[in-house]
Parts: structure tokens; C-alpha cells; sequence
């Protein structure tokens, strides 16, 4: 006879795994933090939550405990296929093996977040008995590709074609392994049917903002000299990877051409990347160099802070934006978001208004989307303060992570009683 999932089982909680090629707080990005904050909800909700992620630094012990979730680490020197399968799989069966032997009751479930440490799924037994949840974060091989800048190559290397190939096969065999897989928005649902053709086994959870952390400041003046920023200016503020897809070069452009308003902005980039030192020779070369603040990496102390003491969030980007968790981040602290309509951003902003959407990705229609939009806010201040507390609203009612994990919890329960009801 199969048991059913019912009350009495829930009350000792899930045992879940959960695998993810990094992790928050040992590394910044959108995907870490779904992983930990994910994680954290369920543990906190009484689930029972051990984690395998990436070694990021020396100093990261191979085993802790952090807000209850039972952390293993492994070491991949290079992230290439040849060093993944000699030096991390080891690392990884024996985790494996250890939280086996270490636990008489089995996994109720295992939720991936990247498919190169989902391999070792594949292939190990621990993973036969176990339904699995996977969080589509973005396509592996279209990451791939503009990792490689495909995006702005006319004639692409057939080498590249084929390790873009390998990479989708391999995601599509973890994916169609999988009960349920997550997506964060519809334009990322999308992607997952072009490419793999399962939006049928997909569920919309969209990303989660921690709204006391973020949120609006209590006295911004005396926050910007403590930042060492303009008082008297507008503030414009963005947090990104300094990579190619994010738009910053655009930004710059846009900060260029922007005359004697431009004179009146400060903006404040934040974050670390291969461009760090080509958007700084723009800028001065652009001669606005004095116009822009460049933090580098931002502690998590710190980085609410920014968001405080700006007045509007900008968002460039190119290509590619699965979800954008900054775009939460930002709303939670009461301010609006400029940006362009790439990916997933704008059944977000859609919610505010689309007039703070950009009509494309260019610097032309970005320099013009900031004009528009900060002529209006100079003369409809009242407008403005509205503004911001319908950003606030939002995050609170739409993107607290408490309802997030709402829908984490429902989607693990449906799977495991689909998973006991087939089996």
C-alpha cells in the first residue's frame, strides 16, 4: 500500500538536501541567495535542510552549521568538466555516502540549483530513491554563450557551438529527471520551454526580498555623509557583476550624454568584475569620472545602506535577466527602479508603472528614460514620495520572503506526495 503524506508525517519535518555550485553568504549573487534564503525558510518552518556547495575561499571549514542548515563543502580548483568529474565528485559521493550512513530516515526530497553539481543526481544511488525539485535560475548553455561574448561575435567558434550543446544535453537529462521544476518569472518559463521543451513540469516562485534589512531610510542626509556622498545631488545607485551583459558601459554613456542635468546626478556603482577597470577608463575618458562613485564589493552591512541613501535604483542590463533580485531589494527600500526591459524585469516594474521602463537596451533609450524620469521627479516631488511608498508596498505584500517560503513549502509537499503517489 503507498502511505500518503498527511499531518502526522509533516510534524517531525522534511528531510531535504538541497545542492548549489555556491552559496550565500560565502558568495554574492541572485542564485546564492534563493539558495540560502530558500534553505533558511524551510529550516525555520521545521524542515531538516543539509546543503553540498562549493568551497569559496581556505578559510571555509569542509562542515558547519549556519541558521540551522547543515553546510558540506568541496574543493573545484577550476570550474571545467575535467576537474569536476577528478577532483569534486569524489568530494561529493563521500558527502554523499557520510549523510547516508549518518541518518537511518531517507531524504524526502533534493532541490538543485545548478546543473554541474546535479551530475553526480545522475548517477549515484542516494538519488534513485528521492523526488527532486529543480530551481531554473537561467539556462546553463545561454549563460555560457555570453560568458564567451557569442552575443557580439559574428562568426561563433564550432568549439564553442559544441560546449554550448554539451551543456544544454546535460541540463535537459537532470531537468527531465526532475518532479517539479521552479522558475522565477514567466520570461524564465519561457526560456525553459525553447530550450528543453518542460514548461509543462514548471511552477512560477518568484525571488524573495528580506524587507527589515531593506528598507527605507530614516534619515538619508545624515546617511550620505556617512557615505561620503553628495547631499544636494540625485542620487542614482546600482549593484551588479562588472560583466558584459549587465549594461554598465551603457550606463556610463547614458550619464555622458545626459548635459547639464548630468551635472546635478551622482551615480554609485557598485560590485566587483572583469570590466571594473574598462568602465573607469570610460568614465574618465568620458569626463565623468568625478560624477561616479565606484565601491567595489559591498558587505552586506553596508549594501542596505546604499539602496537607503540613494533616490533611484537603475537597471541596465543587456541580456539575460532571469529574475533580478536587486530590482526587490531596491523597491523594498523605497526606491524606483529605471530599467531596461530585459527578461524577467518587467513583470516587475509592470506592477509600479510601465513609464519607468526603457523602450530598449541602448544607451540612447536609457540616457532618455533618465531624463524623462528625473525631470518628472524634480517637478512632481509629492508624486515622487508616492512613488516610493508604492515600491515599499509592493516588496512587503508581493516579495517578503515569509510568503515566498509560503510557496516553497507547498511546492516540496506536492512533489513528495506526487513522488509516494506514483511510486
Amino acid at each position: 500500500m503507498i502511505r500518503r503524506l498527511n499531518i502526522m508525517d509533516m510534524k517531525q519535518g522534511l528531510k531535504i538536501l538541497v545542492l548549489t555550485d555556491f552559496f550565500f553568504p560565502d558568495a554574492p549573487g541572485g542564485a546564492n541567495k534563493m539558495a540560502f534564503f530558500t534553505s533558511r525558510g524551510l529550516v525555520e518552518r521545521g524542515h531538516h535542510v543539509s546543503l553540498i556547495t562549493r568551497r569559496t575561499g581556505p578559510e571555509s571549514p569542509d562542515h558547519e552549521n549556519i541558521e540551522g542548515i547543515a553546510v558540506y563543502r568541496y574543493d573545484l580548483p577550476r570550474k571545467t568538466f575535467y576537474s569536476f568529474n577528478s577532483i569534486a565528485r569524489p568530494q561529493i559521493r563521500k558527502i554523499l555516502n557520510g549523510i547516508e550512513k549518518g541518518d537511518s530516515r531517507p531524504l524526502d526530497l533534493i532541490i538543485m540549483h545548478q546543473p554541474m553539481i546535479a551530475i553526480e543526481g545522475i548517477t549515484h544511488p542516494f538519488f534513485r530513491q528521492t523526488p527532486w525539485i529543480y530551481n531554473f535560475h537561467s539556462p546553463w548553455g545561454e549563460e555560457f554563450m555570453i560568458s564567451q561574448s557569442a552575443k557580439w561575435l559574428r562568426h561563433i567558434h564550432p568549439i564553442i557551438l559544441l560546449k554550448k550543446k554539451i551543456r544544454d544535453w546535460i541540463e535537459g537529462k537532470v531537468l527531465r529527471r526532475c518532479q517539479k521544476i521552479i522558475v522565477l518569472s514567466q520570461f524564465m518559463k519561457k526560456r525553459l520551454e525553447k530550450i528543453h521543451g518542460l514548461s509543462q513540469k514548471s511552477r512560477i516562485i518568484p525571488g524573495g526580498v528580506n524587507t527589515q534589512i531593506f528598507r527605507p531610510p530614516e534619515d538619508q542626509h545624515s546617511l550620505r555623509r556617512r557615505l561620503g556622498l553628495p547631499i544636494d545631488e540625485t542620487v542614482l545607485f546600482t549593484v551588479r557583476n562588472l560583466r558584459r551583459r549587465m549594461g554598465l558601459i551603457n550606463l556610463i554613456r547614458a550619464m555622458a550624454v545626459l548635459g547639464d542635468m548630468g551635472e546635478r546626478i551622482h551615480l554609485v556603482i557598485a560590485g566587483q568584475g572583469e570590466l571594473e577597470g574598462k568602465l573607469k577608463d570610460y568614465a574618465k575618458k568620458s569626463g565623468i569620472q568625478e560624477r561616479i562613485t565606484f565601491t567595489g564589493y559591498l558587505s552586506e552591512d553596508d549594501l542596505p545602506k546604499f539602496y537607503q541613501a540613494a533616490d533611484l535604483f537603475i537597471l541596465p542590463t543587456e541580456y539575460l535577466e532571469g529574475f533580478g533580485m536587486v530590482t526587490l531589494e531596491a523597491i523594498a527600500s523605497g526606491d524606483p527602479v529605471i530599467a531596461t526591459p530585459v527578461g524577467a524585469t518587467p513583470e516587475i516594474l509592470k506592477q509600479i508603472g510601465r513609464e519607468w521602463l526603457c523602450s530598449n537596451s541602448s544607451s540612447q533609450a536609457l540616457a532618455a528614460k533618465m531624463r524623462e524620469r528625473l525631470t518628472w521627479m524634480m517637478q512632481n516631488p509629492e508624486g515622487y514620495k508616492r512613488m516610493r511608498g508604492l515600491c515599499r508596498d509592493l516588496a512587503v505584500h508581493q516579495y517578503a520572503w515569509p510568503r515566498i517560503i509560503d510557496e516553497w513549502e507547498d511546492a516540496c509537499k506536492d512533489v513528495i506526495q506526487l513522488w509516494k503517489d506514483t511510486v
